[in-house]
């Protein structure tokens, strides 16, 4: 990604269009400044310069709450701690005092 900013073509976007160059040698379109692969997974495929089916998506190999540099909140979800069973302490019932199924 470092490589990716010092050429200047670092981007915020999620998704980025291939640039091409003109190779008068072999007469094909070749491809540059492809955005590295650790950060941006390559989608599609172009016939030509014209065709535009090829991009490049940005992905995240883990959670997104545990990426500071994309998720400048600590989340972004409604947090609640849940608790099981009952919590408030009621009695047992008389039924279940008589049968010894009071847990």
């Amino acid at each position: 990604m470092e490589e990716f900013k010092r050429i200047g073509a670092a981007t915020s976007s999620n998704v980025v269009m291939p640039k091409y160059q003109r190779d008068e040698i072999l007469d094909v379109d070749r491809e540059y400044g492809k955005p590295p692969e650790s950060s941006f997974i390559g989608l599609g495929w172009d016939v030509d310069a014209t065709t535009k089916r090829k991009h490049y998506r940005r992905f995240f190999p883990d959670e997104l709450e545990n990426i500071k540099d994309s998720m400048h909140l600590v989340s972004p979800f409604m947090t609640y701690e849940i608790k099981r069973g009952q919590s408030r302490g009621a009695k047992p019932s008389m039924f279940a005092s008589l049968t010894g199924a009071v847990k």
